[in-house]
């Protein structure tokens, strides 16, 4: 979402969703309404009437009993709420810089996740009879951490990748200069610590909380270094290799999201493994699903063209035979230029289907993802799971039941792996 006047502020309560009463259909008309900055595009991308979007929208509003979107201009913005009182006011340069930032564009769908896990968990009751009730402060902390957390990640990944540019915009350090960013993500990163070491959870709850972040943050720092090693001497990678960085780098995102929610609901150790193979299916297929739109966008930015582990790449080295497959190898090895042999390649994955091939790899980890869900106990916290299957990938198959989706093998996965 573009925010023109610069005031689009982030605002933790808005994703205190109270789910008894919500309908999937409003929370559709947030989501999109958020995305775009726009009542009429959101309108477009949903097949619905801007009066009806408008409705639905206020609805949600009315449920919440806050105001979500002001206009500003020609577009929707969410409005600039909730910040300073988590945060407290921002007095420095590097505390304005850091508040914007995470103001900035995005879907919030880690945030968005933490607190519709822990509605769901709480409409089955108190998941711990002991533990004192929320009355939103403590998920509003928890919620804006997952932001924190993520939006620290943005600015390191794009001084990391040498991306100039992020939710259409210059990113962080093209603005400010790399000292700066790097400091205001180190910054946000405390900051969420910060927030969930302060919400009232019994200590053994928040220490849970506070290793699980911990361990989330280390897997994607040793997914990213094992990237950023590769980068410096790069060499052939395989379909599995690939899948171990999105295994290490974009699941944890997911994982840390949905076990903060889930642990704040205070749900014990049988949900969270469920919640661990979910969110390591969700992960890898979420990247998988990134490197296919980025290579069909035909755009110089997609990890083949830059030469980033992409599982297409992967998948085209193990497949080819004699020259060609040569010549993927050289091109991983950085031996040739991509830029010279883009089109070669291209005929190479072509003819090899390879897309057809990701996208079985695809359909296989999703199939993972929602299989895993049939023994979770919670009927809320299942149907919001596979929800977010449906909606992060478009797929409306995913609405039916878990047990619908056959026991697929993993084409990729071999014993011992």
């Amino acid at each position: 979402m573009q925010n023109p006047a610069g005031n689009g502020l982030y605002c933790s309560e808005h994703i205190h969703l109270r789910m008894n009463n919500l309908d999937w259909n409003q929370l559709k008309a947030f989501l999109e309404t958020a995305e775009t900055g726009s009542l009429s595009a959101a309108a477009r991308k949903l097949g619905l009437t801007q009066p009806t979007l408008s409705r639905q929208v206020a609805a949600i509003e009315q449920h919440m009993g806050v105001t979500l979107f002001e206009r500003v201009g020609k577009a929707m913005v969410l409005t600039p709420t909730g910040l300073d009182q988590e945060l407290g006011p921002a007095v420095t340069e590097t505390e304005r810089i850091a508040r914007q930032w995470l103001c900035r564009s995005g879907k919030r769908w880690r945030p968005f996740l933490a607190a519709c896990v822990y509605e769901a968990l709480r409409l089955d009751g108190p998941q711990d009879p002991a533990a004192p009730a929320d009355d939103g402060t403590d998920l509003r902390k928890v919620a804006l951490a997952v932001e924190c957390f993520h939006k620290a990640s943005l600015v390191h990944d794009d001084i990391e990748d040498d991306d100039a540019t992020r939710y259409g915009e210059p990113a962080l350090h093209e603005q400010y200069g790399v000292p700066v960013a790097l400091n205001v993500g180190d910054l946000l990163l405390g900051q969420g610590y910060q927030l969930i070491a302060a919400t009232g959870a019994a200590a053994d709850r928040k220490a849970d909380m506070l290793r699980v972040a911990a361990d989330g943050h280390t897997s994607l720092c040793l997914g990213q270094g094992r990237e950023l090693c590769w980068m410096r001497q790069p060499g052939v990678l395989t379909p599995l290799e690939v899948l171990h960085i999105f295994r290490q780098k974009t699941s944890p995102a997911f994982e840390v999201a949905l076990r903060l929610g889930a642990i704040l609901a205070g749900a014990g150790s049988e949900v969270a493994a469920i919640l661990s193979q979910y969110s390591e299916a969700l992960g890898i297929a979420y990247q998988i699903h990134d490197d296919l739109e980025d290579f069909q966008s035909d755009q110089d930015t997609n990890d083949v063209q830059a030469m980033r582990p992409s599982i297409l790449l992967a998948l085209a080295g193990e497949q080819a035979r004699g020259d060609e497959r040569q010549l993927i190898q050289q091109l991983w090895r950085r031996e040739l230029d991509m830029a010279c042999h883009g089109s070669a390649v291209r005929d190479i994955l072509g003819r090899l289907r390879i897309e057809a091939v990701a996208g079985q790899l695809l359909s296989s980890y999703k199939a993972q993802a929602i299989r895993c869900l049939s023994q979770l106990r919670s009927a809320c916290l299942k149907a919001l799971l596979r929800r977010v299957v449906a909606r992060i990938f478009n797929d409306i198959q995913t609405l039916s039941c878990c047990d619908d989706y056959p026991d697929r093998p993993d084409p990729l996965r071999r014993a011992g792996d």
